[in-house]
């Protein structure tokens, strides 16, 4: 694949991040009886980081986050009978610092060279799993 390819490619990865993974997000469950969730957007958005070349992870990080912000407002828009903009945002937001977080992590630890050792990705997505949780965990309260 020439460079041309590849970035076509990114691109429409980083398109598909960005509508995919907040749809995906939507499918969780509350494991604290709280705002904090587990869904099927964070394996998605790992797994799709994985196949990224061009496009720095830090950067789907930050506009995978600012989408499924701005979706979740959406739906509360939509499913609210009385929609509060400020109380929404504040509510979804910290959402945005995991992505971002866990983004950065990723770029940082250079995870994309290691395609040759499964555990080491397997490894190293555990535990930028686990930082990126903290940190929204801790953005929440």
């Amino acid at each position: 694949m020439n460079w041309n390819q590849l970035w076509k490619k990114d691109i429409s990865l980083l398109i598909i991040l960005m509508v995919v993974v907040p749809i995906a997000g939507e499918l969780n469950f509350h494991p604290f009886n709280d705002t904090f969730r587990v869904s099927f957007g964070t394996p998605l958005f790992f797994f799709l980081l994985l196949f990224l070349r061009k496009i720095p992870a830090a950067a789907a990080g930050i506009l995978v986050g600012i989408c499924v912000v701005l979706f979740r407002v959406c739906l509360d828009w939509i499913m609210q009978g009385s929609f509060h903009m400020t109380e929404s945002f504040y509510l979804r937001y910290p959402v945005f610092f995991y992505y971002f977080i866990y983004g950065s992590l990723f770029s940082l630890c250079r995870v994309n060279k290691f395609h040759q050792k499964p555990i080491v990705i397997g490894c190293l997505g555990i535990t930028i799993e686990i930082i990126a949780s903290m940190s929204e965990l801790a953005i929440y309260h």
